[in-house]
């Protein structure tokens, strides 16, 4: 999808996940997104990425202590919504180097998997354990 192309309703999905309207081109080609929250968005940073027909969306830090759970959810509607707009098949919501025990417990009991994911050089680069499900992107209602 060329940017010049883009409806209305998906350059603000784009938005309402931070993603800067200049990596807005190389995100579509499927590079990996590394945002940053703004004012009082508890999603500190995040990474998005379209790998084929899945949206990978992570939360690398958070800035809402004893609410990470609630901030995720936030986090994954926003993403839902975007993943839908793009034709996504799927959405993969992970979080990276989940610190928080009782967060990370209550990822664990929701389906969520342990597993090893590479960070985006803008981070550092190199592999880093996550916590990680896919989930089925439904289509969103006609507005």
């Amino acid at each position: 999808m060329e940017e010049d192309r883009l409806t209305n309703d998906l350059r603000t999905a784009l938005a309402d996940v931070g993603i800067p309207a200049g990596r807005v081109a190389a995100f579509l080609r499927g590079e990996a997104a590394v945002v940053a929250g703004a004012g009082a968005d508890p999603v500190g940073i995040a990474v998005l990425q379209r790998v084929g027909t899945r949206l990978r969306c992570g939360i690398v830090s958070i800035r809402d202590p004893g609410h990470g759970h609630v901030t995720m959810l936030r986090f994954r509607g926003r993403c839902h919504a975007l993943a839908a707009r793009l034709g996504a098949v799927e959405l993969e919501l992970f979080g990276v180097a989940v610190i928080n025990p009782k967060l990370e417990q209550v990822l664990l009991r929701r389906g969520f998997e342990r597993r090893t994911g590479d960070i985006p050089d803008e981070l550092g680069g190199g592999q880093a354990e996550i916590l990680t499900r896919v989930f089925p992107v439904l289509a969103e209602p006609a507005r």
